[in-house]
């Protein structure tokens, strides 16, 4: 499968770490970037958005990805199209195919048959047998891109003028009492706030927000490789991965299902926003490859438990448990130490990789 770029860290998320940077590669050249520190470095390379912090094909549904295909009827609907438009000019001459009685040639042949494909024997129209493996390695390259897609139209075309919206509500909105820090906002777009807080907590299965997939792992896959004897370690990244991109798929295209939809609808009713801004010259937030992550800790039950959201260098959100409804914003500045914290707490949630503004961590932490 050749490499396409996905961006499991949004490009237009990572605009607002972008600044004049460096790196040890061109020293003195300064280019529009960000500060990558990978693997425990203390010394920050200069790299474009686009360089960074994606994976070849991640959101990318293959035609050999039965699975997936099985439990997401607009992605099968896609393939279907594609293997209809092959065999009509993709290859020396129109193809249909056989399968048992059935005579496949149309969309909705091709779709009921589908999932019976490697069984199908293969003709040109003029009668001649027509290579089977040929036509079936054919097929074996579509792909469907619909998840990337989909983050592209509702994420990464909408995330700056949501960010700024709800930035300029918060600071102009209405108090929600005398001497409080609370804020009115409008619900739609706290709504929409929340909606890309959790788009960004799926993004990627290996930061298992709230440990489905390692429950999964352990409950589900693990007995059943036990007994057969099996490679839990490849199995297990399989089905993990199927039921993942399933879940992206339930996040974008259905209204009531998923992991997505569940938390969305009860974190209307259940959950609060408190959005943090640095005073003026006390330091600014890292982010990282892991940006939206719940962190507990039994010392901090006080206030800094819950899902951290870092918003750009000035802002951080943390989405707690409240009463007050979402629309009520408490509206907090941080002081040095309140920033060193909570990048010290981004930092420990992160696989590998931390993005900031400053080429020396230790500045930032």
């Amino acid at each position: 499968m050749a490499t396409k770029k996905q961006h499991y860290v949004p490009r237009t998320y990572l605009k607002a770490w972008e600044k004049e940077v460096e790196n040890s590669q061109q020293s003195g050249k300064k280019f529009n970037g960000v500060y990558v520190f990978k693997d425990g470095s203390n010394i920050g390379e200069g790299c474009t958005r686009e360089s960074v912090l994606w994976n070849s094909n991640f959101y990318t549904i293959n035609f050999m990805n039965k699975n997936v295909i099985r439990k997401c009827p607009l992605i099968k609907k896609e393939i279907v199209n594609e293997i209809a438009r092959l065999m009509e000019e993709g290859f020396k001459k129109k193809v249909y195919a056989k399968y048992n009685y059935s005579i496949i040639q149309t969309t909705s042949s091709i779709n009921k048959h589908f999932f019976d494909i490697e069984d199908w024997d293969f003709f040109y129209n003029d009668g001649e047998i027509a290579g089977k493996q040929k036509i079936l390695n054919r097929f074996s390259t579509i792909n469907s891109y619909i998840l990337e897609e989909a983050f592209n139209k509702k994420y990464e075309e909408k995330w700056g003028t949501i960010l700024n919206r709800f930035i300029d509500e918060v600071h102009n909105g209405k108090p929600y009492g005398y001497g409080v820090s609370e804020r009115y906002i409008e619900s739609n777009l706290a709504e929409d706030i929340l909606r890309f807080f959790l788009m960004m907590l799926c993004r990627n299965p290996s930061f298992d927000a709230l440990g489905t997939y390692t429950i999964i792992k352990e409950i589900m896959i693990k007995p059943i490789t036990d007994l057969c004897g099996q490679d839990n370690f490849s199995i297990s990244e399989d089905i993990i991965r199927e039921t993942w991109l399933h879940e992206l798929y339930r996040m974008f295209f259905s209204q009531s299902r998923g992991f997505y939809n569940s938390f969305l609808n009860k974190g209307l009713n259940e959950l609060q926003l408190i959005l943090f801004q640095t005073y003026d010259n006390a330091g600014e937030f890292i982010t990282s490859d892991n940006p939206a992550f719940l962190h507990v800790s039994m010392v901090e039950t006080n206030c800094l438990n819950g899902f951290y959201f870092p918003l750009s260098p000035k802002y951080l959100l943390l989405v707690v448990r409240g009463r007050e409804g979402l629309n009520v914003v408490d509206y907090r500045y941080a002081d040095s130490n309140t920033i060193r914290l909570f990048n010290y707490i981004v930092k420990q949630h992160s696989n590998r990789i931390i993005v900031g503004t400053d080429r020396h961590l230790n500045n930032l932490l």
